[in-house]
């Protein structure tokens, strides 16, 4: 019944915004204003992300959102032993985006309420992204993040922070109540005209319960908590070209159990310009890691744990590129580092690869193609775990305010060796489709 009453209600607000947009020009064009503060890029290599999505207005600066949304999905759950998950949901958005001379602030909380339609229960969700940046000075400014996510979708549990050491994403997990949070904070001085200096603090923790779509589990999830450290120095040589140096620290606690890594690494790394709306940037060096871990043998009837003690030294690094068209963006990403197991495994060495088309065709009409593919190798075990994505997204803009969007997800997950203890997610097919309408006021006025 609240379902058929927000659709009844999107219906209404459609039929508003089609009768404005037929009479009145895009506010948000009327609006135009110029961004009081431009924020830099991070200093550091792997804090950097693709242009935004071209051809979206996304929020206008100095303005309040406030939007509500009815979407569906249906997951396959692979072969978990269950015929499939297939949920509905309703929630709302609030959107901040707040400039001042020294000052930009951007805020997003989106609670919202999912009906499971088979052996998922209705559970409440809610996701909350926050971005501050701060000019300190002439020489000094402040860059802080937060993203939170309270959810039992493990599509989008992941958050969306740039950050070396947010939870594992590529490992596909039945749906369970989980709750995520990223945070970094980042502060930067500007030495010289050519030269900065920054340093920067990670923090980041995952947690699971109450585990659905499965027959039975052989063992529980795995929570993870992740705290880092980092600091770099970069020099511009030009506009163009720049090259910089970072040290980190990292510690990751992995499960209930005693399982601690900690890593040193020492970072080079270059950023090139290649055109004016395309950059490569390459990064890479040593990395030093000490693992405590508590390995549990099965036997049924008991349980042997034996402590693993292990130092390796191994190559870190990664690259990204971004290039930024009039009507779309190609961006690629590869990383190696150490993380959580995403929930199936304790902490692990990943390598992970991924690459992204997306394209509007017209003024209301975009498309989006994602690939994704993550190796993860335990550091305290012989066990891997290999995942490959595919994702394609269709867009429609219904009026000025009010956009639909239709997905499909095809994942497969293999593991090394095939009796290790787990889950077993398998292949699965996942389609996703929301319709939204956000109103926007601007502020001061």
């Amino acid at each position: 019944m609240k379902v058929l009453t927000t659709f009844t209600l999107l219906l209404t607000m459609c039929a508003v915004g089609a009768a404005q947009e037929n009479s009145s020009p895009d506010a948000t064009q009327q609006q135009a204003s110029t961004s009081t503060v431009a924020t830099p890029p991070s200093g550091s290599p792997r804090g950097q992300v693709p242009p935004e999505v071209p051809g979206e207005r996304g929020m206008p600066k100095n303005s309040l959102q406030v939007g509500a949304n009815v979407y569906g999905s249906f997951d396959s759950l692979g072969n978990t032993g269950s015929t499939g998950e297939g949920t509905i949901g309703e929630g709302m958005v609030f959107r901040l985006n707040n400039e001042s001379l020294n000052r930009k602030t951007v805020f997003e909380y989106a609670p919202s309420y999912t009906y499971g339609t088979s052996g998922q229960k209705n559970t409440f969700s809610q996701v909350f992204n926050g971005d501050a940046y701060f000019r300190l000075g002439n020489h000094w400014s402040l860059h802080l993040k937060d993203a939170y996510r309270q959810t039992t979708d493990p599509f989008s549990a992941s958050t969306q922070l740039p950050s070396p050491e947010a939870p594992n994403a590529t490992v596909a997990i039945p749906y369970a109540s989980q709750k995520g949070d990223t945070a970094i904070a980042e502060l930067d001085w500007q030495a010289s005209k050519h030269a900065m200096v920054g340093f920067v603090g990670n923090f980041a923790m995952q947690r699971y319960d109450q585990v659905a779509g499965l027959v039975s589990s052989q063992q529980p999830l795995l929570d993870s908590t992740n705290s880092s450290g980092r600091v770099f120095l970069r020099y511009a040589f030009s506009k163009r070209f720049s090259l910089g140096l970072e040290a980190q620290y990292q510690d990751l606690f992995v499960g209930d159990s005693y399982s601690r890594t900690q890593s040193y690494s020492t970072i080079a790394y270059t950023s090139i310009q290649l055109t004016k709306h395309s950059v490569l940037t390459l990064y890479g060096g040593p990395q030093r890691s000490h693992l405590h871990n508590t390995v549990v043998l099965n036997f049924f009837f008991f349980q042997i744990p034996i402590k693993v003690v292990k130092w390796t030294t191994e190559p870190t690094g990664g690259a990204s590129y971004s290039l930024l068209m009039k009507h779309g963006r190609v961006f690629a990403n590869y990383s190696n580092r150490i993380t959580d197991g995403g929930g199936l495994m304790g902490p692990v060495t990943l390598n992970n690869v991924s690459a992204g088309y997306e394209r509007d065709f017209t003024r209301r009409w975009s498309t989006a193609l994602g690939f994704d593919y993550g190796n993860n190798k335990a550091l305290a075990t012989q066990n891997t775990l290999r995942s490959y994505a595919g994702t394609v997204t269709v867009k429609r803009k219904v009026t000025r305010d009010m956009n639909f969007s239709v997905s499909y997800q095809n994942l497969y997950q293999d593991q090394l060796p095939k009796q290790f203890a787990g889950f077993i997610t398998g292949d699965r097919n996942r389609v996703f489709a929301s319709l939204e309408y956000v109103w926007t006021h601007p502020l001061g006025r």
